[in-house]
């Protein structure tokens, strides 16, 4: 998960300045990591957690907008519905766990719609690029596509369709004696959370 576009490198950096004492090892990755087996202190995770023996402290939300460029709707149509974008060329970013089955929100149930890809990168920051340049439509946490919305290079469609917003915890193992320095990091995300994405129209 690329956790430092969402907004907790500044974060990170401002603990660093309070805590110079402190060494932080900073890692991203977009696989499921197991902490104990690692040795990991803490992590950043997007959804709603499973009982695993972590405790997770929620520090933020994350949405997931569906966005194109206005001169690919313009020559493509807008769709009004998730079924339709197996007619659109659709921006995959390959290194999540489905690029290829998109999650909407149809009648208060989560349905899975499968798209077909025009392109396919291996990260988010290119397919939200390449979604701005008019290649597609793509899928993306907010983060990554929020400068795109703001100047005009992407809106938003299928807002109707959309998932709610995902929590972000910081989580940790339950039963591992804590570091100081772990704590102090806890205490800093939870005592200052994520911002919250602003709507944009």
């Amino acid at each position: 998960m690329h956790s430092l576009c969402f907004g907790l490198q500044p974060l990170i950096s401002r603990y660093i300045r309070e805590y110079p004492q402190v060494k932080v090892s900073w890692t991203i990755m977009n696989r499921f990591v197991n902490l104990v087996e690692e040795g990991i202190d803490l992590a950043i995770r997007v959804g709603d957690l499973p009982d695993s023996g972590l405790v997770a402290r929620r520090i933020g939300t994350m949405a997931v907008y569906c966005v194109a460029n206005p001169d690919y709707l313009v020559k493509h149509g807008v769709p009004e519905h998730p079924k339709q974008l197996a007619d659109h060329h659709c921006i995959l970013d390959a290194s999540i766990r489905q690029p290829g089955r998109w999650r909407f929100q149809v009648d208060n149930t989560t349905r899975y719609f499968s798209v077909r890809p025009v392109l396919e990168v291996n990260g988010g920051e290119p397919a939200a690029e390449f979604a701005a340049d008019g290649l597609g439509i793509a899928l993306l946490p907010d983060f990554l596509v929020r400068k795109y919305l703001d100047s005009g290079r992407l809106v938003r469609i299928l807002d109707d369709y959309l998932m709610p917003p995902s929590p972000v915890s910081v989580v940790y193992p339950a039963n591992r004696v804590m570091k100081a320095s772990q704590r102090a990091m806890i205490d800093f995300l939870v005592a200052n959370p994520l911002s919250e994405t602003p709507e944009t129209s």
